[in-house]
């Protein structure tokens, strides 16, 4: 053990120790080069970062939520004031700990006649390419926290497994709730570690309980950015996932089927051609599909509450995506029919309660008003009246449904009653069909979804009037974005722009879909071939995409087939399914299905993700081979050390790149030509550093200055919509004396926002040292019609009629100029000199 963890400790700081010597890079911004929040290591410094946003500027804007992120930066500026050598070296330790932790961790969870496997994972982990932008950026900090917490809390829970003490319990609790407090990317190990238990460890019900509230209730609290509606889906969301892996991996079905593997290739077939045409409805906008999604349940071998409550899930997807309420109505229904049910024949279990927790969450999404209450009292009378007598439960539903046809209306509630009741009533269905209690629940599913069917129109206007193709017109997504609320102050996210993420226009639920798939094919190839690096992504690198684009089925049918691989494996190979598991489940929350991802794709999103697929890779070494020695190579270990030592110059090599943005952005941007947020932020830095470092010869800083010129224009061919690029464009001008180009790039700004004060008032200087009067009068006065107080924009309208000898204008605008600001001498002169 010692040994192992000397060799990994040895190889991340050989792989990383170049990384020390960098300088700061562009995001380093948010948390270093005098921060506020991190500048000041007092205590009132300390009570602001915990109050505050991660980042806010001087106009307001901000965005996230880490502060335990900000913490370590206030801590640090405070013990060795700013430094990025300091900065670096924290970095580098961090992750070397970091990588300990996991193989701890891998190794409790493997156990000691598998720590090879654990060994070679943390090899993998601390080498793969994908690392370099986390550790070698100061500002990526935020993901080695988030890990080194997660870890920690992961390694106490085998604490307290072990001794069972709630001191261990309390601290797993605390150490997931920094790690989130660092970022929220870790969250899907609240599924990830109690799938692995059940996995490879023996756990009883309580300890499994008590295991997922303490990740669950820190993790849904941070996550919710106290959202009630988004705190109630992340408790749910984990804990019906673990409750259905529970009651699957160890249901009776399993335990006594023969041939384990075969069923379970069966059920998970079933289970994907449900939810294919589920996704099929969606894709097609076509309900029709849906009801295809309901009979592979009806053919299942599992039992009926199972089916069920696949059904209830499938319901809330159709419900959340298409926003239609009446799914949430048909899983209430249905959850209630399965309770009352289960209550009556005293069959409460695990599976029972989770089933009504789903009804729960459909009744929360209902909303609350008094017809809804209304509803919901007459579906609980139903059920009552229809455990007690079918008969009655007949005469009910039959009366409601008459009263309803002549004096309401018919809908999904009136339906749903009678066909439940119908259902129920006839017992013969159990002896020469189904189970009556399948049958019943998922046929009024069945006819309500008919009706749903007929009553709704799903193509959005919006998507209507502005998608034309794949990603929808620009210039009229322009106008949609700007009518796009705000996020909150304390929120992980922010707006996004087109550029920076092409979801953020409308688009139809297939295309959200396709481009989710090519994100993720993406995260599977940096994984496997991470040849290709960059520092940003976004349009047009990648866009949106959708189902005629053959890249979308390639990486979807690799997916698949990991997930076959998983469940194949489930018995023989868990490690192999875990390593699957842990991979896809982290990735998946930046597939931009669950929130937009600034430029798509991200290097460092993949981290944590990176090490599920880090140990399904070792799993699958060591399946080849389980004597495995790398210190006695031969064909597979030297296939092995190959990897690795490629991986690692691969990371020592882009570890160099990052030095400084000029160096990374120039490297990188051969490749991402078509990347419009690219070019601008190389444009950007080759700007800042024109103007900041004082070393520079006037040759090299002009020079500079073109480049940024050329970056800038590439990004507006790219994508002429956004007014920085513009605005910058202008900016770079004015640094090279060329204003009549400037000018013209202001004005194409200021087409985008008219009333944008910035453009304005670089139009109205630019038009005053081109000596246009009657431009610098126009847009100055347009400039002082939004805000009047600017004195300069007074003076410049005054002095260009000035010196064009036009004396009454020059008096009119100098006295206007001289009732804002009575104390300028200028405008006396000016109105002196024109009264001559």
């Amino acid at each position: 053990m010692k040994d192992y963890t000397l060799i990994l400790s040895l190889l991340t700081l050989i792989v990383f120790s170049n990384s020390i010597l960098n300088g700061y890079n562009y995001d380093d911004v948010l948390v270093t080069q005098n921060q506020p929040l991190t500048a000041d290591g007092s205590l009132s410094s300390i009570v602001k970062i915990f109050e505050g946003s991660y980042y806010k500027d001087a106009t307001g804007h901000s965005f996230g939520y880490r502060p335990m992120v900000l913490l370590s930066f206030a801590i640090e500026h405070s013990l060795f004031s700013e430094s990025p050598l300091v900065s670096h070296t924290i970095n580098v330790l961090l992750y070397l700990v970091s990588v300990l932790l996991l193989f701890n961790l891998l190794c409790n969870f493997f156990g000691e006649n598998k720590i090879l496997i654990a060994f070679l994972a943390s090899l993998l982990f601390i080498v793969h390419p994908v690392h370099s932008e986390v550790v070698a950026s100061i500002k990526n900090r935020d993901e080695i926290l988030a890990f080194f917490f997660a870890m920690l809390s992961g390694l106490m829970i085998f604490k307290y497994l072990k001794k069972e003490s709630w001191y261990f319990l309390l601290l797993s609790f605390l150490f997931f709730a920094a790690g989130m407090l660092s970022k929220k990317s870790i969250y899907p190990l609240v599924v990830i570690y109690p799938f692995a238990i059940l996995l490879l460890k023996t756990i009883s019900r309580k300890n499994l309980l008590l295991v997922v509230l303490s990740l669950v209730i820190p993790g849904a609290l941070i996550g919710s950015d106290f959202e009630i509606s988004k705190l109630m889906l992340l408790i749910a969301l984990p804990v019906l996932a673990v409750a259905l892996f529970y009651l699957f991996y160890s249901s009776q079905e399993f335990k006594s089927n023969g041939n384990q593997n075969q069923f379970w290739v069966k059920e998970s077939l079933l289970f994907i051609i449900s939810w294919f045409f589920v996704g099929l409805a969606l894709y097609k906008n076509n309900f029709g599909f849906v009801f295809l999604a309901i009979l592979p349940l009806f053919i299942s071998k599992l039992e009926v509450k199972k089916s069920i409550f696949q059904l209830m899930l499938q319901l809330l997807v159709i419900g959340f995506v298409l926003k239609i309420n009446n799914c949430f109505l048909i899983t209430l229904f249905t959850g209630a029919a399965y309770t009352f049910y289960s209550i009556s024949n005293k069959k409460i279990d695990f599976l029972n309660s989770t089933i009504l927790l789903v009804s729960i969450i459909g009744l929360f999404y209902l909303g609350m008003s008094f017809k809804k209450m209304f509803l919901i009292v007459y579906v609980l009378l139903f059920f009552y009246v229809s455990f007690r007598s079918t008969k009655l439960s007949l005469l009910f539903s039959a009366t409601n449904f008459i009263v309803s046809l002549f004096y309401f209306q018919i809908g999904i509630f009136q339906i749903s009653l009678l066909v439940f009741s119908l259902i129920i009533h006839f017992n013969y269905l159990k002896k020469y069909f189904l189970s009556y209690w399948r049958t019943g629940i998922l046929l009024s599913v069945f006819s309500s979804l008919i009706f749903i069917g007929f009553e709704l129109n799903y193509q959005s206007s919006i998507i209507k009037s502005l998608t034309k193709s794949s990603g929808g017109d620009v210039e009229n997504i322009q106008e949609y974005l700007k009518k796009l609320p705000s996020k909150s102050e304390i929120s992980e996210g922010r707006r996004l722009e087109y550029m920076e993420n092409t979801l953020v226009a409308p688009h139809s639920i297939n295309e959200k879909i396709a481009t989710g798939i090519v994100v993720l094919g993406d995260y599977a190839r940096l994984m496997v071939f991470p040849n290709e690096l960059s520092f940003y992504y976004g349009y047009s690198k990648i866009k949106t995409s959708n189902f005629n684009d053959y890249r979308v089925w390639s990486y979807l049918l690799i997916y698949i087939l990991l997930f076959f691989l998983a469940i194949y494996q489930i018995n023989k190979r868990p490690i192999i399914s875990f390593g699957i598991g842990w991979y896809f489940l982290s990735i998946l929350l930046f597939s931009n299905w669950v929130e937009l991802v600034a430029g798509m794709v991200g290097e460092r999103l993949a981290f944590t993700a990176s090490a599920g697929f880090c140990v399904f890779i070792a799993a699958i070494v060591y399946e080849l081979k389980p004597s495995l020695d790398l210190f006695k190579p031969k064909k597979i270990e030297f296939a092995v050390l190959a990897v690795l030592l490629l991986f690692s110059v691969k990371t020592f090599s882009r570890n160099s790149q990052w030095e400084s943005p000029i160096k990374l952005m120039s490297h990188d941007i051969v490749h991402l030509e078509n990347s419009a947020q690219a070019n601008n932020m190389l444009a950007l830095s080759l700007m800042s550093e024109s103007l900041t470092n004082t070393t520079l010869s006037n040759e090299a800083r002009m020079e500079y200055q073109k480049k940024a010129i050329n970056y800038f224009s590439k990004a507006i061919v790219i994508y002429p919509y956004f007014f920085n690029y513009h605005f910058d464009l202008g900016r770079s001008y004015v640094m090279q004396k060329d204003f009549v180009n400037a000018k013209k790039a202001f004005f194409e700004a200021y087409k985008l926002q008219p009333e944008n004060l910035l453009s304005l008032d670089e139009l109205t200087k630019r038009s005053f040292d081109l000596k246009d009067k009657e431009e610098t009068v126009k847009y100055g006065n347009l400039y002082l019609k939004i805000n009047p107080y600017n004195e300069s924009i007074h003076e410049l309208v005054a002095y260009i009629c000035l010196l064009n000898k036009d004396f009454i204008s020059t008096k009119k605008y100098a006295e206007r100029g001289l009732s804002y600001f009575p104390a300028n001498e200028n405008f006396k002169h000016m109105i002196i000199d024109s009264s001559h």
